[in-house]
């Protein structure tokens, strides 16, 4: 579920395959924290996997091995790339997740993320749709905002 509602972490874990050749006791280290974190997840209770959740809140102990591996990739393409195509890639990862967040936060109704969690290929369709259904209902989205919710709660 983490790597679908934020792909980019999963080329830091790739990214981070780089340390081995720096540093290889690191690197066993970090494997063995993601492993421990991701097995402590695997063992909480019935619902490990948070599928109507958003995000990676699960793992964000790990944060700092997403993060190193992250720097050594864009590191290690930054020599054969422009900066400007790396912030377009890093740009596409924002625009990802932040179609997630749209999604579940104001057409949850249409696409049931916190019931049913992500679905592929629904995924893909939702996030396509996502720039329609914002100018569409954009006035509701920043003006009436707890009508548009109906949370009751303004």
């Amino acid at each position: 579920g983490a790597f679908v509602w934020s792909p980019i972490l999963a080329i830091g874990l790739i990214g981070g395959v780089l340390l081995w050749k720096q540093d290889q006791l690191l690197f066993a280290a970090l494997i063995a924290v993601f492993v421990a974190q991701t097995y402590i997840n695997g063992a909480y209770g019935t619902t490990w996997h948070l599928r109507g959740a958003f995000g990676f809140r699960r793992l964000i102990e790990c944060t700092p091995i997403f993060i190193l591996g992250l720097a050594l990739l864009i590191d290690r393409v930054a020599i054969r790339v422009q900066w400007r195509w790396i912030m377009c890639i890093v740009g596409l990862f924002v625009l990802w997740n932040a179609g997630l967040v749209i999604n579940a936060t104001f057409f949850e109704a249409q696409t049931n993320l916190r019931r049913i969690g992500l679905l592929w290929p629904d995924v893909w369709r939702w996030q396509a749709t996502v720039p329609a259904n914002v100018a569409a209902q954009f006035e509701e989205i920043i003006l009436r905002r707890c009508r548009f919710l109906q949370n009751g709660k303004c």
